[in-house]
């Protein structure tokens, strides 16, 4: 099977019309004896040109389409027509169209998750609710868009609706250049397919686009990338290498199809869990009932914030579907012991402030947020899940979040007697900003309690240290403190 990618740029000063013209004089003069050739997602009004998408939008019958269709009949080629704009009663959706050599419609691709970080996609797209695979003389053929390379439940139901060969026309910029790269290559060995990814090139609405198209086999392997430029990449594919990788090395026959059962409930209370705290200069406080969340990405700045995003999506992390991020806790996982168990090798702990409300009223301590490193690469949360919590068992009082000096406290962490952190609890969201956003999203909350983890500090080596005793500290800018001691031990 001979595939030809055609890496598209969308010029800002260029009219829609224009393009299509372009377009079809680059497919037309692509080289023959080849059998599909892919074009890259939106490359019409062009992805960032938000403003045009009403105006463009068309149906799977419209001059986009037919004007590829009569060079897919004319060929007799297979031509996927990357992505349009396509008009759906009221709603407009981001529709990847495949042609077959006759020039008809035998698979179209409604993009799945919608694009909110730093593009109106959201603002103006509905989301697809389908997919499919289209059967072909070279297998059974589907298709996913751009952003959706980021969701590895979609790719499973495509395996599952019979795909073998997954074209994935996208507008992915230059700057996450490393994940398309990524995540090209897991989507293939995940799923044992081919992937046939075409991106887009060039700058329009002031983003850079990245190109390097690329196909990728079920091994993972990169059959070929192209560069950052406008042209035509031709390649040959067996796509008999699906069924032998899947014969060869089996593994989709031992894919699960009851992770959700295994889901940890979400109620995440414990009636018989308690937590016993010493508040300063007063007396001892229990809680009963109540849930503990573990609050993640709540640095202050914001573009700070995405940039670790951005760091930890490299290495393999999902980024959060929300910011901050919440990660709900069992009961019993806040702990004040001061030997706590964990079952992985690579866990290590971090200071965090730590916010209690009992009883209505709220105190400031100072816990870790043990976590599983290895596990974290997979699932943040269960990577937190997977250790407990430790909280020291002195607490302050606040009668007024928004008057307590936030900025002056400091705080610092010590592993093995080794300084780990240390500095300023202002890069964090305030406690006045972030409870009110917890507590709403918490809607069945009512009136428990709750111990909240507010998020840390960074690491002076910007390395996880696994140690064995960790010592955590904060100072408040009276000179009172909050102090914990706890080591870890190996469960059996």
């Amino acid at each position: 099977m001979k595939i030809a990618l055609v890496q598209l740029a969308g010029p800002d000063g260029e009219t829609a019309a224009h393009r299509l013209e372009r377009v079809r004089t680059t497919v037309a003069a692509v080289p023959d004896g080849v059998d599909l050739i892919v074009l890259p997602e939106l490359w019409k009004v062009g992805f960032n040109h938000f403003d045009d998408y009403a105006a463009t939008a068309e149906s799977l019958h419209g001059p986009t389409v037919q004007t590829l269709a009569r060079i897919a009949a004319e060929r007799r080629c297979f031509i996927h027509c990357g992505s349009i704009v396509r008009r759906n009663g009221d709603a407009l959706l981001n529709t990847s169209v495949l042609l077959d050599d006759t020039g008809q419609v035998i698979h179209h691709f409604d993009k799945a998750h919608i694009f909110g970080y730093q593009s109106r996609e959201t603002e103006l797209l509905t989301p697809g609710r389908q997919v499919y695979a289209a059967q072909t003389p070279f297998g059974e053929i589907a298709s996913t868009t751009c952003y959706d390379l980021r969701f590895p439940g979609l790719w499973t139901q495509l395996v599952a609706a019979g795909a073998q060969i997954v074209i994935v026309p996208a507008a992915w910029p230059a700057a996450r250049l490393n994940h398309w790269r990524l995540l090209t290559a897991a989507r293939a060995v995940d799923n044992q397919v081919f992937v046939v990814a075409c991106n887009a090139v060039g700058t329009h609405g002031g983003v850079e686009l990245g190109g390097h198209s690329r196909v990728v086999d079920p091994w993972g392997e990169v059959v070929v990338e192209a560069d950052d430029a406008e042209g035509v990449t031709v390649v040959d594919i067996d796509p008999n290498l699906v069924e032998a990788t899947r014969t060869e090395f089996p593994v989709l026959a031992d894919r699960r199809d009851d992770y959700e059962s295994m889901l940890r409930k979400k109620d995440n209370r414990m009636t018989t869990a308690t937590l016993t705290l010493q508040p300063q200069g007063g007396e001892p406080i229990t809680l009963t009932r109540y849930r503990v969340v573990v609050a993640g990405y709540t640095g202050r700045d914001e573009a700070q914030v995405r940039h670790h995003i951005d760091e930890l999506a490299a290495i393999g992390v999902a980024p959060p579907p929300q910011v901050p991020m919440l990660y709900p806790m069992d009961a019993d996982s806040a702990t004040t012991a001061q030997e706590v168990p964990v079952a992985g090798n690579n866990t290590s702990g971090e200071v965090e402030p730590v916010y209690i409300r009992h009883a209505g009223r709220w105190y400031l301590g100072v816990g870790s947020d043990h976590t599983d490193r290895t596990l974290e690469t997979v699932d943040i949360g269960e990577s937190k899940q997977a250790c407990p919590k430790p909280v020291g068992r002195e607490v302050i009082a606040i009668n007024d979040w928004a008057e307590f000096d936030w900025d002056a406290c400091q705080a610092s962490s010590r592993v093995d007697d080794v300084l780990y952190q240390s500095g300023s609890l202002a890069g964090l969201r305030r406690p006045d900003n972030l409870l009110p956003i917890v507590t709403d999203r918490l809607d069945d909350l009512g009136d428990d309690d709750l111990v909240c983890f507010g998020g840390t500090l960074p690491l002076i080596d910007g390395k996880f240290v696994p140690g064995r005793r960790w010592d955590i500290e904060i100072v408040l800018p009276q000179g009172q403190t909050l102090t914990h001691t706890y080591t870890t031990t190996k469960e059996n």
